[in-house]
């Protein structure tokens, strides 16, 4: 339906008239319609106003509009409500009053109480004046003069705040005031002269020139949010990030690090978006006093840095490459600057495909260790680690077929050598009877070749040669049995699940020639109980026959979550050496492993991880995290205690609690708090506590925090430092 027309007759015949007559009578000079709509031309280009009211006139003698009851004129892609309307057709202005209202395209809404503007409805003056930025973003003033592109407001206020006239005596948290603001629409920037800054209506901050990109601005290149706090070991440290915008795609951003007791620090972050991805990168680099391995400082000087990265790609649609970087010029640099705190730098580039369940994947790694006792040279490098999956669509043997294959090459610059190569088919072949017995037959054949080189070099030598090849076939078959018996309640089900596994492989298969690289780290817990082998890696290999045997429970609709016990255990024909003595499992039968969850209501969860010992029932694993509370208050703690080692390598006993918890004390204010404890020393590791205050404008964060432990030139530290955040200001 064209624009033009909610006019009476009358209107659409005699205006035209009027507007072409050489004289008009006076009888005729006033012509009047109710709830109408008219397109006005207006400006050079023969732009048109469209003008809809619930009444109006058109004075042909002076050649003026006038509209009025919820009078709105739109032009182009701008919007003008009033509750009355002057159109000048020959001057090309528009003069509106009452509860005056102009929307853009970018959604900004202007309000005023009067304003004068020419014929597309861009430029004029505007007394009263008042704009909505987003979504809370407001800025007053007495009287603005909007231009093509920008807009100067004299006596300016401008606050993102909520106004509440019940609390904080109507004042919003903060405001700018200014003798003079410009909104440069175009660039989407606002900038003040002479400006102050309020909190709660109390002057704390002036400043003779000032600007920052208006809310609207998703991204635009300026200083960030800046950090401040104080060291025991660092001394007073002031961190003020600059964000540079460089394209759409592609942004920095630049981190002085200022410190009182120690050289400063330059940190850096690069990002990009490419048309198949994305990378990054961050470092930093200082050059501070040279100190010795016990952090004792001797002459000269250091250059100490550090260099992260990651990449994600995708060519096409099957494919898939990436790498990740990290970096360090020495083991504790990025500890001592509360930059991260690994124990481990990992470097990994990769190419990989998948169809369907089929993949294949192209590994390399880099370890750089950061530990006091790691040995950089026995370090392995793996280039590449290649696996892959295939899986036939049709069945075998009433059973489905895949097949695996891993190639793997280890290098040391100190140490022996290896390249393995693996193949290996599956096959399985489920079954459930009338009654809901579910039998799965399955049966696994690998072959293995290994090459190992420098075998003197070993920390622990494995053969009287220098280079040894070495291989092996592995066939395993077995039968897993169970009957999930399941009945209906009034709240859900009641469910609980007895399971059988039986597996069977030769003995003999994990001959001395075969170094043991990736199966170093094993714990027997309920994730293996039922895994025809149990070790991670594929250098070990579970022999014997064995019967894996386990029950499972749960209640179904009796909660949010999930609420169910899981537990099992493990008999051997005979024993194996190949578990370590303590891992539960050397013996004919093995210790006690299982989960229980419990989610009985919204406002509590709890999940436990556990070992006893076979014959007296003892925790020798212990893992219990429970999370409680409601989104504002809420307390989440975890105890863990090992009572022995869990790896052919050994880790120590260890006893822990850990807990976190965030406490909304009252309005926008919180308490959140975490720390580390170590029972069986009876120390701390870590713990931190912080006061955030955060509503729709501003983020305040002051937080302590303390790192007990040390390690060569860190020594236990307390840090405190806080934060002002003035969202739409960065």
């Amino acid at each position: 339906m064209p624009l033009l027309t909610k006019l009476n007759l009358a209107m659409l015949a005699v205006v035209p008239a009027l507007l072409t007559a050489p004289t008009v009578s006076p009888a005729y000079a006033q012509v009047e319609a109710q709830g109408a709509e008219e397109l006005v031309q207006t400006g050079e280009n023969g732009g048109a106003v469209l003008l809809q009211a619930d009444k109006a006139t058109f004075d042909a003698g002076s050649g003026i509009y006038t509209a009025e009851g919820h009078v709105e004129a739109s032009y182009d892609d701008r919007t003008l409500r009033a509750d009355k309307i002057t159109y000048d057709v020959n001057e090309n202005e528009i003069q509106a009053s009452g509860n005056v209202t102009i929307i853009d395209k970018s959604g900004t809404v202007l309000q005023a109480t009067d304003v004068t503007l020419d014929g597309t409805l861009e430029t004029g003056l505007i007394e009263t004046f008042g704009l909505l930025i987003g979504e809370t973003a407001r800025l007053a003033g007495a009287t603005a003069i909007r231009g093509k592109n920008t807009t100067e407001i004299s006596q300016a206020i401008y606050s993102p705040c909520k106004v509440c006239k019940d609390k904080r005596g109507g004042l919003p948290v903060w405001q700018i005031k200014a003798l003079k603001v410009t909104h440069d629409r175009g660039n989407r920037i606002i900038s003040y002269r002479h400006a102050y800054l309020e909190v709660l209506g109390v002057p704390i901050l002036y400043t003779p020139w000032f600007w920052h990109p208006d809310p609207s601005v998703a991204r635009k290149s300026g200083f960030l949010v800046p950090r401040a706090g104080n060291s025991t070991d660092l001394g007073n440290f002031l961190e003020i990030p600059y964000y540079w915008s460089i394209a759409p795609n592609i942004d920095a951003t630049v981190t002085p690090l200022l410190i009182t007791q120690e050289a400063s620090v330059l940190k850096g972050e690069f990002r990009m978006r490419t048309k198949t991805g994305e990378f990054q990168f961050d470092g930093s680099v200082t050059n501070p006093d040279r100190l010795d391995s016990d952090g004792k400082p001797v002459s000269g000087k250091q250059v100490r840095d550090h260099l992260f990265g990651k990449g994600r790609f995708s060519p096409g649609p099957l494919w898939d490459w990436g790498f990740d970087v990290e970096l360090s010029s020495d083991d504790t640099y990025l500890k001592r600057y509360s930059i991260h705190e690994p124990d481990e730098l990992r470097n990994r580039a990769y190419m990989q495909t998948r169809s369907g369940r089929n993949y294949a994947i192209m590994d390399n790694y880099f370890f750089i260790g950061l530990r006091s006792t790691d040995d950089q040279g026995q370090t392995p490098v793996i280039l590449p680690n290649i696996d892959f999956e295939y899986h036939l669509e049709d069945p075998v043997l009433g059973g489905h077929l895949s097949f695996e294959g891993d190639f793997l090459s280890l290098q040391r610059i100190q140490g022996s050598d290896l390249e393995r190569l693996s193949l290996q088919a599956k096959w399985q072949r489920p079954w459930i009877s009338k009654r809901g017995q579910v039998l799965n037959m399955f049966g696994d054949l690998r072959g293995d070749v290994y090459h190992t080189s420098d075998l003197q070099l070993a920390p622990v030598p494995i053969s009287t040669k220098d280079s040894e090849v070495t291989a092996r076939a592995l066939p395993t078959i077995g039968i897993e049995w169970s009957f999930p018996l399941a009945r209906p309640t009034k709240r859900g089900f009641q469910v609980i699940e007895p399971i059988a596994q039986l597996v069977a492989s030769p003995s003999g298969l994990n001959p001395p020639e075969i170094a043991n690289e990736d199966s170093l780290s094993f714990e027997f817990d309920d994730t293996n109980l039922f895994k025809a082998n149990k070790f991670p890696g594929l250098d070990r290999w579970e022999e014997g026959m064995r019967l894996n045997v386990g029950i499972k429970a749960a209640l179904v609709g009796f909660g949010p979550g999930e609420n169910s016990v899981t537990i099992g255990q493990t008999f051997r024909q005979d024993e194996s050496r190949l578990f370590g003595e303590a891992t539960g499992l050397d013996t004919k039968r093995s210790d006690y492993v299982g989960r229980l969850v419990l989610t009985p209501l919204k406002q509590f969860r709890m999940i436990h991880r556990f070992r006893l010992d076979k014959d007296d029932f003892s925790f020798r694993r212990n893992e219990v995290d429970i999370w409680g509370g409601t989104e504002n208050y809420w307390l989440e703690a975890g105890y863990l205690t090992l009572g022995a080692e869990l790896s052919e390598s050994g880790l120590e006993t260890r006893e822990e609690l850990t807990a976190k918890t965030h406490l909304k004390i009252r309005g926008n204010w919180s308490f959140e708090a975490e720390g580390i404890r170590n029972l069986e020393a009876d120390e701390m590791i870590r713990a931190r506590a912080s006061f955030v205050y955060r509503d729709e404008c501003t983020d305040f964060e002051i937080t302590a925090r303390r790192r007990f432990t040390e390690d060569r030139d860190i020594e236990p530290t307390t840090s405190i430092f806080f934060r002002v955040k003035l969202k739409s200001l960065g």
